[in-house]
């Protein structure tokens, strides 16, 4: 049996090198879970609570129900109660996490690290609390030039017609936005 060499032209090499080029560069979007939008003023609308707190502890991941999903619990102390009111030390489980060999991803939510110290926006759900639209009800701390400003930290997150850039506001000034937005809700009908 005689074997046959076989040629291939630039245009298909060309073809078979961008191809893969161009889905590693999508893979960001592909991964990202869609959701509607929040401005700053619907986070506040929506929270039952904002503080500002550190992450105290990160739980070994435990199985859901049936063993169909993975959930992990991050801890929290509560450094500054900015709206609303709850227990010092509060717990969110979500969806995610790695038990041994298996892992399980879930984009749009929050990643946290022990230690880091976040304002979070806060929703009642099954007797504790949430973090308000995935990751956009977290914000971060960044020093700029002598003020604390406080970032949105969106992570695995697309936004249909929106580019998704994360709200920045100096500390204070948010501070004080939330608890007045905050007091109107309460006043409100």
């Amino acid at each position: 049996m005689k074997k046959s060499l076989v040629f291939l032209d630039m245009k298909t090499i060309r073809y078979l090198l961008i191809v893969p080029l161009v889905l590693g560069l999508l893979s960001g979007y592909l991964w990202a879970s869609a959701a509607l939008r929040l401005s700053f003023e619907q986070l506040v609308a929506v929270a039952d609570r904002v503080v500002i707190a550190e992450v105290v502890e990160i739980s070994p991941s435990t199985w859901g129900p049936k063993h169909m999903r993975i959930y992990t619990s991050y801890t929290f102390e509560v450094d500054q109660e900015v709206a609303g009111n709850g227990l010092r030390r509060f717990s969110i489980v979500q969806p995610g996490g790695r038990i041994g060999n298996l892992a399980q991803r879930t984009d749009g939510y929050p990643k946290f690290a022990r230690g880091e110290k976040l304002l979070l926006f806060l929703e009642k759900h099954v007797g504790d609390f949430r973090v308000v639209g995935l990751c956009q009800g977290v914000f971060g701390f960044h020093i700029d030039e002598q003020r604390q400003i406080i970032y949105q930290r969106l992570s695995g997150l697309s936004f249909p017609k929106d580019p998704g850039r994360p709200i920045l506001l100096e500390r204070d000034e948010a501070i004080r936005r939330i608890r007045e937005l905050f007091q109107a809700k309460q006043v409100s009908p």
